[in-house]
């Protein structure tokens, strides 16, 4: 049985366990593998194999507004 993978996007933040964070920049097909090109913050863009690259989905934070979310 094949464990689901999160299914990534242009404009998504991964994280790599040795390559850090970065933002996904393309993905695109490769023969039979899946290709994604990935910015990271410290090493610049790599291209890697998305079924071995390993990559997490950053969850998006939420802003708060100013002053939290007390009502008068």
């Amino acid at each position: 049985m094949v464990a689901s993978k999160p299914e990534f996007k242009i404009g998504d933040r991964v994280k790599h366990a040795k390559l850090g964070e970065g933002d996904v920049l393309d993905i695109y097909p490769l023969r039979e593998e899946t290709c994604i090109v990935v910015s990271f913050e410290k090493l610049g863009q790599k291209k890697l194999i998305l079924q071995y690259a390993k990559l997490k989905l950053v969850p998006e934070k939420v802003e708060e507004p100013e002053g939290g979310d007390k009502k008068a």
